[in-house]
């Protein structure tokens, strides 16, 4: 990665290694500097980032009106802001300042000046509508909901990728390959494909030095780190999955995966998986076959709200059963067994497709298992339809995170109707190769958790908390923050870091001091309590140490894990050399440091357990077998 910040050490060592890179091979780091630089470009256009904040505002806005009609009255009542002020303070800054960003700004390229001549006169007329009744929140709102954007093709302001030719850039994914072997790209082509999802991401052709076409697809708004990491992991099941027992079976255990080229922390290259098909759109096939029209408009006609339609949880749980099993016994069952069927030239080669159907499932599934792999919907799950092979991809959701979404994912992989009904018999490929593939990677467990371990740790990979986990109901979500400001804050973060701790040194707040040594004091008090409890806890607790196996190695470990650090901590605040400044300024970092470290050591020990068939959670020591498990 070519674009990096100086604000922590790794970066500074990538600083480095890059200017090593340019001593060397100065055209190359100039051919992909401006590669990636003008990628970024199209990284969000315009139109796509007022929709990205609009879409995600309007979404948060639902909750939060009982709150900012709460807030306006304060706000509005308060005597020592002035008019302006007090309308201006609530949520609607962040849209002040993408206005101010994307229409008053002098554009710098044919895509903003495009988006000024589209769009100016209508945000400007929104905007004064919205100014003049910021006293209710719903008025003030009311505008931003009916505006829709179009997005413009890319061919006219693709001019600078468009013309790369006979370049020195590798196309991304050649990290296995001899350097005499390695494609560079000769051209980028002009088409341009914008695919209709939420982050926008762009479907890219590389015409390679030998003449072929590779796909990639640019995705923005995203961190791909983990996404690489899990690409890594994969390609370490595949070789375990090749040895052993496993070596000469047909079909072979394989876990399809592809190329990811993180390009920054928010946006990176993804080799398009070609020949495969999204589940949904199979679905989405007999839907359309199906679907009446005039059923469209049965909510319209029985006068339910708007607001009811928008936000789910005001859905009865009975209701939303009795939907789900109308459309289980309205949708037929063997939708990808047909297809697979109907693709097949004889039954032999039907047999075979199958075949490699049921295997690379059950590898997949298992895997997504121990993984805690969630985010299954139809879209992310690709099929092979002339050949059989089961493709996933978005691995963003991983090691439980899909346990704590808003709506909860509680089971460990995919199985729905179509997809069982396309395995064929019940104790046949699927349950075999689930055996199979589970029997391998516990006999395989240790290289696994040190693969994990290694990048579990990884300061690239910030996945210990993800933007919903985060968000409060009282903030906006940080990707729309970034869609807002990124461009314009990243590059400057240093600098404005230094400032602030500047001015922060030079203007104590002498308060705020107190009121710290006061918190100090009442830390410590509170804490001796807690030691006095805590010693009597021991007190009481010390029998069980003599007389049961299980904790004889208690002692040690609570002399490494508590006593002694807290020891080594009352020692440090009494040492007259202690260096506030130091702690203070590192604390943030070491804070977050820790705060990963220890939902890494979770997700190792989660891990750690279904490897070793310990799943039960009544009884985590007991040791389930392989084929009891995929019972």
């Amino acid at each position: 990665m070519l674009v990096a910040n100086y604000d922590d050490s790794s970066n500074r060592v990538s600083v480095i290694f890059v200017s090593i890179l340019n001593m060397h091979y100065p055209e190359l780091v100039k051919d992909v500097r401006e590669f990636v630089n003008e990628l970024q470009r199209i990284n969000l256009l315009n139109e796509e980032r007022w929709m990205f904040v609009l879409a995600n505002l309007d979404h948060e806005m639902e909750k939060r009106l009982d709150q900012i009609r709460t807030e306006t009255e304060k706000t509005v009542n308060a005597v020592h802001l002035d008019e302006k002020t007090r309308l201006d303070i609530i949520v609607y800054r962040i849209l002040d300042d993408l206005y101010e960003r994307t229409c008053l700004r002098e554009p710098t390229t044919q895509n903003e000046r495009m988006f000024v001549q589209a769009y100016g006169e209508k945000l400007q007329s929104v905007f004064e509508q919205s100014r003049a009744n910021r006293k209710s929140a719903e008025k003030s709102w009311a505008p931003f909901k009916h505006i829709s954007f179009h997005i413009h093709r890319l061919k006219k302001f693709y001019e600078v990728l468009s013309c790369v030719y006979y370049s020195r850039i590798p196309i991304p994914g050649q990290e296995n390959m001899e350097y005499s072997e390695v494609v560079t790209i000769d051209r980028v082509l002009k088409n341009v494909l914008i695919l209709p999802t939420k982050t926008r991401p762009k479907k890219i052709a590389f015409v390679g030095s030998e003449g072929k076409e590779h796909m990639f697809l640019f995705k923005g708004q995203e961190d791909l780190h983990l996404d690489e990491r899990i690409m890594q992991l994969l390609h370490i099941c595949n070789l375990m999955l090749a040895g052993g027992s496993s070596k000469r079976s047909w079909p072979p255990y394989c876990a399809h995966h592809y190329a990811v080229t993180p390009l920054g922390t928010r946006s990176g290259l993804i080799q398009w998986v070609s020949g495969a098909t999204p589940m949904f759109h199979i679905y989405r096939k007999w839907q359309l076959r199906q679907v009446r029209t005039s059923s469209l408009w049965l909510i319209l006609a029985k006068n339910v709200e708007t607001a009811i339609i928008a936000d789910r949880s005001k859905w009865p749980q009975n209701l939303l059963r009795e939907v789900f099993d109308s459309l289980v016994k309205e949708t037929p069952k063997d939708l990808i067994s047909r297809e697979l069927w109907m693709r097949s030239g004889s039954c032999d080669t039907w047999w075979r497709v199958v075949c490699r159907y049921a295997r690379s499932t059950a590898v997949m599934s298992m895997i997504g298992a121990i993984l805690g792999l969630g985010d299954r919907h139809l879209d992310n799950v690709l099929v092979n339809l002339d050949r059989g092979d089961v493709v996933h991809i978005d691995y963003n959701i991983c090691f439980d995170k899909g346990k704590h979404l808003r709506v909860p994912e509680t089971v460990p992989f995919r199985l729905t109707q179509n997809i069982l009904h396309a395995l064929g018999p019940t104790q046949g490929v699927f349950r075999e190769s689930c055996s199979q593939v589970l029997s391998t990677l516990r006999e395989g467990r240790e290289v696994l958790l040190t693969v994990l371990d290694a990048f579990v740790y990884d300061p690239l990979v910030d996945w210990a908390v993800s933007d919903h986990l985060t968000a409060s109901s009282a903030a906006v979500g940080v990707a729309v923050t970034l869609a807002v400001y990124g461009g314009v804050f990243l590059p400057n973060l240093l600098v404005i870091l230094i400032n602030c701790m500047g001015i922060t040194f030079c203007c104590p707040n002498f308060s705020t001091c107190n009121d710290a040594l006061q918190e100090r004091v009442e830390v410590g008090r509170r804490l001796k309590s807690s030691i006095a409890r805590h010693h009597n806890i021991i007190k009481d607790f010390r029998p069980l140490l003599k007389c049961d196996d299980r904790f004889v190695d208690y002692i040690h470990a609570y002399r490494v894990r508590f006593s002694e650090p807290l020891v080594k901590a009352h020692q440090l605040l009494d040492a007259e050399s202690l260096d506030l400044d130091a702690c203070l300024h590192s604390r943030p970092h070491h804070k977050q440091q820790q705060e990963q470290n220890v939902h890494a050591n979770n997700v190792v020990r989660r891990v750690r357990a279904r490897l070793e068939g310990r799943i039960e959670p009544s009884d985590p020591h007991k040791i389930v077998g392989t084929n009891e498990q995929v019972r």
